[in-house]
């Protein structure tokens, strides 16, 4: 029996060191099996299931195509831009209602009409 561990540069980024030795020689301690694999690979990312149906399916693959990049890199640009993009709406928003905070006399003198009624006000006694 012989045991083998694959060297060289791998396009991942990955570094392996491969040898063909006699089984012998790992069992007596002489040899060492060894492959370094990226953290990337011990410690993968957490996955998601996506169910597209057949047509965008079929243009996910046309787009990523003419992109020339992977389906899988194409539909986690457009969730990080969708993200992105949320965040920012959040943003935003946090913006606008702590500056109509600061400034709400002013929006109320400048906008009477706009305002609520006061509590009790228009009710007929």
């Amino acid at each position: 029996r012989i045991a083998a561990c694959w060297t060289g540069e791998r396009r991942s980024g990955s570094y392996c060191s491969m040898r063909v030795v006699p089984f012998r020689e790992v069992a007596a301690g002489r040899a060492a099996i060894y492959c370094s694999v990226p953290e990337r690979y011990r410690n993968p990312m957490p996955a998601l299931n996506v169910e597209f149906s057949d047509r965008e399916l079929e243009d996910l693959r046309q787009i990523a195509k003419e992109r020339g990049t992977s389906m899988k890199a194409l539909v986690r640009e457009a969730a990080a831009a969708d993200i992105a993009r949320h965040r920012a709406l959040q943003e935003g928003a946090e913006a606008f209602r702590r500056f109509f905070a600061t400034h709400a006399d002013e929006f109320a003198a400048a906008f009477p009409d706009d305002e609520p009624p006061a509590k009790g006000a228009g009710r007929a006694a």
